[in-house]
């Protein structure tokens, strides 16, 4: 249903989209009872910048309502901005 991006941030931000697999077990994502998406707090961010994750549709629309249920958003947290 969707693709983990890798690259380079399209808005040349200071942040280091990784692969599903590290977003696991690194802890950025969790899909017991649910799907869960969180941000890397406790590392120091270097390099390319703090690791995150990047999520793109496979499927794609030309008109769509969308509706989503979130048990949980949170505010003023450091590094959040959920652009859904």
């Amino acid at each position: 249903m969707f693709t983990f991006e890798t690259g380079d941030d399209p808005t040349h931000g200071y942040v280091n989209y990784v692969d599903q697999a590290t977003a696991q077990s690194s802890g950025l994502i969790d899909t017991n009872g649910g799907v869960e998406l969180r941000v890397d707090s406790t590392n120091v961010a270097s390099g390319r910048g703090r690791n995150s994750v990047r999520l793109t549709s496979k499927a794609s629309y030309n008109h769509a309502l969308i509706v989503i249920d979130l048990a949980h958003m949170p505010g003023n947290a450091c590094g959040m901005w959920p652009a859904l």
